[in-house]
């Protein structure tokens, strides 16, 4: 694209072509070079992020148990169990790669390197789905620059890395596809392979996590408004859609819940809540399918707008009845506590604008192309004039509208709005590219046409970063460098020391998942909202200033071993509490711990980062 253009005698269009090779490319550059030089020792078997071990504690312990229909994880919230929010969907992913692999190498191994692996697989077919999205309005440069960009963003970037085993990568990946379906059933109502595999790709999502939701409400919405502003049979394309995503939706569900559990009520997980809302959305669009031939409300605009406002009225008030808790969040059952020492200092929940003070790098860095992107969208929606791109801008400003102020809330959505922004963005660019190539010399057009892209691509992320730099606003968390678990864990399961038995240790709560995944041992925090009891009494042992609520706790929950890492940039902070006396993590740090605590002598350097107290029975 950055050479001036000559006549071919090729007889395809080279516009059509997708460049999907070229940024595989780009992506599978980006991993190795993250793979080898990142601070994430792939090779000697860390993984990124606390999700990621708990991820392959739980699939390990589900392929030994073989209880499936019981999520309970026993070493976890000892000597309780913990119930996580996840659903079997990215288990059943991992089990089914992880058996693939396992003719080479032992169960354990494979799923583990599958699970280094996985992120990167469904980067590849996101990238491939978002050519498929985009290619219905967008040439091949305007895809290549779509698709260069949308690797590059930070914020997609850290959910496809290599080492990263979580579900937010294929979320993406299903959003892509889900609007990719979308676009056609615009274009194309009645194309009933088109509305199955929406139907399809959205219960699939809201099966892997109810954050789908979200996209389920921006697809369905922008389809609804285009059947009351055209009519016909966009409806019923809808209708086959909502009816696809029930029965899916009703399949996976006995699936997850199994015959006994199916009426259990859970707002954070895929359960009877969400399936009667597909369940209600599914009948009224199939009694409205029923009704189309009544002309005085199909035929005019004015009709269709009143008959949907009044069935969304109906849906609202049935799940309002049924489930008025669904209207209130996935966290309405977390005790707000919880929240406040999770949620508030966890990366991904963090706002993107800091407010105390007012501090922007970390938006300029993570969404900066949104500055020009809001403007630019606005412009292509007043001048387009074709129906079916004007419709894809439409959507995609939909989708900005719902996306923007929850990724503005909390950083965990910033990948979905990057997604949307880089279509007009990348349209803003190729528009520019285009403007400024005929009136400069032919020498010249290939180096001012790059150099536009680049600075266009690395613009916001490298002005951000400075300036998130200059206002200290970066949010950091506690890394293999600050306290290295994994020597720790090799010590804590030697057979001839620690590893002799099942012991219960308390520690901090982002330790946990590590512990868990290489050691026999149990924990009491996770980092979870669903280990509420966990988190809570980790904490108020550990800032306790009385020793009786401390030693009760241990004792209640039969800890053995007391584990604190005072190099860790979170934990001091985490525990440091108002009160002038003594909190028991203070005792820890100073020694003057209680007489009913021993001080384990740790051997060698890297593990002299750590505390380790034994609790003497």
């Amino acid at each position: 694209m950055f050479l001036p253009q000559h006549p071919t005698t090729c007889p395809q269009d080279p516009s059509r072509k997708s460049p999907i090779l070229f940024l595989v490319f780009m992506a599978l550059v980006i991993q190795i070079l993250w793979a080898t030089q990142g601070p994430i020792a792939l090779q000697e078997g860390e993984l990124i992020d606390t999700d990621s071990y708990m991820r392959l504690n739980r699939v390990l312990y589900l392929v030994e148990s073989g209880n499936w229909f019981d999520s309970t994880y026993p070493r976890s919230n000892a000597p309780y169990g913990e119930v996580p929010h996840w659903t079997r969907a990215v288990d059943s992913l991992l089990i089914v790669g992880a058996i693939v692999v396992s003719p080479f190498m032992s169960f354990s191994a494979a799923l583990h390197w599958w699970g280094v692996l996985v992120s990167p697989f469904f980067q590849v077919i996101t990238l491939v789905g978002l050519m498929w999205l985009g290619r219905s309005i967008l040439n091949r440069e305007q895809l290549l620059i779509v698709g260069g960009i949308f690797i590059l963003q930070p914020g997609v970037i850290g959910y496809y890395l290599v080492g990263r085993v979580d579900h937010h990568g294929i979320l993406l990946c299903c959003l892509i596809l889900l609007l990719g379906c979308t676009v056609r059933m615009s274009q194309i109502p009645c194309e009933r392979k088109t509305c199955i595999a929406a139907g399809v790709i959205a219960a699939i999502g809201v099966w892997v996590s109810i954050e789908f939701m979200i996209g389920v409400f921006v697809s369905m919405t922008f389809l609804a408004c285009c059947w009351v502003i055209h009519g016909g049979d966009r409806g019923k394309g809808i209708m086959v859609m909502a009816v696809s995503l029930w029965i899916v939706a009703s399949v996976v569900f006995v699936i997850e819940r199994g015959v006994g559990n199916v009426g259990l009520a859970e707002y954070d997980r895929f359960s009877v809540v969400h399936w009667t809302l597909f369940t209600i959305h599914a009948c009224v669009w199939l009694g409205m399918w029923s009704i189309k031939n009544w002309k005085p409300i199909h035929a005019a605009l004015c009709g269709r707008l009143l008959l949907g406002a009044l069935c969304s009225l109906v849906i609202f008030c049935l799940m309002a009845v049924l489930f008025p808790k669904f209207f209130q969040g996935p966290l309405v059952d977390v005790d707000p506590l919880a929240k406040t020492l999770q949620w508030d200092r966890v990366t991904e929940t963090q706002p993107l604008i800091a407010v105390d003070p007012w501090q922007f790098g970390r938006f300029l860095f993570m969404l900066g192309i949104a500055l020009p992107g809001i403007p630019y969208l606005l412009r292509l929606l007043w001048k387009e004039r074709d129906s079916q791109s004007r419709s894809f801008w439409f959507m995609i400003m939909l989708g900005v509208l719902v996306y923007l102020p929850l990724a503005v809330k909390e950083m965990r959505w910033v990948p979905y709005a990057e997604l949307l922004f880089v279509f007009p963005y990348a349209h803003l660019i190729h528009h520019l590219v285009s403007r400024v190539g005929p009136h400069l010399r032919a020498s010249l057009q290939g180096l001012v046409k790059a150099a536009i892209v680049m600075v266009g691509v690395f613009g916001f992320v490298v002005g951000g970063a400075t300036l998130m730099a200059h206002e200290g606003s970066g949010v950091g968390s506690t890394t293999a460098a600050d306290c290295p678990i994994k020597p720790l864990s090799d010590y804590l399961s030697e057979p001839t020391r620690w590893g002799d038995r099942v012991r219960t240790i308390m520690a901090f709560v982002d330790f946990g998942p590590e512990l868990l995944y290489r050691t026999p041992h149990r924990v009491i925090a996770t980092p979870y909202h669903r280990n509420t009891v966990g988190v809570v009494d980790t904490y108020n042992t550990m800032t306790d200033t009385s020793g009786e609520l401390s030693q009760h706790l241990i004792t209640a929950r039969q800890v053995n071993l007391i584990l604190i890492c005072p190099s860790s940039p979170a934990e001091p902070g985490y525990y440091a509490v108002s009160d002038p006396n003594p909190t028991f993590y203070e005792k820890l740090l100073d020694g003057t711990h209680p007489d009913w605590l021993r001080q384990i002598r740790l051997p060698s350097e890297p593990l002299q980062k750590f505390r380790l107290f034994e609790v003497i029975p």
